[in-house]
């Protein structure tokens, strides 16, 4: 699990530009490489500045978050009448936060995910919230969602999945074959969508944390952003995500 979860890391663009950038500078200062440095270097700088820049990065996220839409109140409430569960993933988890509140324990994007999670509930009276545990998030967000007006004994707290594919083998015991909210970030929500059907499971799809939005130039354009290099990981790891499932089979 940590081999892979570095290697999905690592091959994302912020790191291979600073790999590049560190690897130029070495060959600059402490060998006769000089060409080869500057190579290495201006490859570096060219990936810093198209990761950078929004009207590059958000082509990347935009077919993944365009897969399925958000749900409106109508859709929501169409599902009241019968008794339904609203899966929420984890997404990253500050575990050495724990003198932090609950909300500031969790990621941005699972943060996110939790806030839609807790909106279909409270559209949804009958509804469950199950909530993953992955290396201890699980807590936090079910901790969170009381502060957000769910009612205790409507959370339920799965507590041994480490990623995705753990978390879409370990529902079946909680929702059955009974429909199901599944909500993620909107860039995940592809892969998340098929690893909950290969478990023979029925998710409705309810995306959260949208990112990649339509862009148009103008003057800030010019300057390249950290959000466009955060946006262009995210999508990369959800492109490389699903080609290694496909690769494996599990989708």
């Amino acid at each position: 699990m940590a081999v892979k979860k570095l290697i999905a890391a690592v091959m994302l663009p912020f790191p291979i530009a600073l790999a590049l950038l560190m690897l130029g500078l070495l060959l600059l200062w402490f060998t006769k490489r000089q060409r080869g440095g500057r190579r290495l270097i201006s490859l570096a700088a060219v990936l810093f500045l198209v990761g950078g820049y929004d009207v590059l990065s958000a082509p990347l996220i935009q077919p993944l978050e365009r897969a399925y839409v958000a749900l409106g109140p109508a859709a929501v409430q169409a599902l009241a009448p019968a008794p339904i569960a609203v899966v929420v993933l984890g997404s990253g988890f500050r575990a050495d936060a724990a003198t932090l509140p609950p909300n500031d324990q969790l990621s941005t994007n699972g943060l996110a995910r939790l806030i839609e999670g807790v909106r279909l509930v409270h559209l949804l009276p009958r509804a469950r919230l199950i909530v993953s545990d992955g290396l201890g998030q699980g807590r936090a967000l079910a901790d969170t969602a009381a502060f957000l007006g769910v009612a205790p004994e409507r959370v339920v707290l799965e507590q041994r999945s480490l990623d995705t594919a753990d978390e879409a083998a370990l529902l079946p015991p909680l929702v059955g074959g009974a429909p199901f909210l599944l909500v993620t970030s909107a860039a995940h929500m592809r892969r998340a969508m098929a690893l909950c059907r290969k478990q023979g499971l029925n998710p409705i799809a309810a995306p959260a944390d949208f990112t990649g939005g339509g862009y148009e130039w103008s003057v800030g354009d010019l300057i390249p952003r950290a959000s466009g290099f955060a946006r262009a990981d995210h999508a990369l790891h959800e492109w490389i995500g699903l080609w290694w499932s496909r690769l494996r089979g599990t989708i």
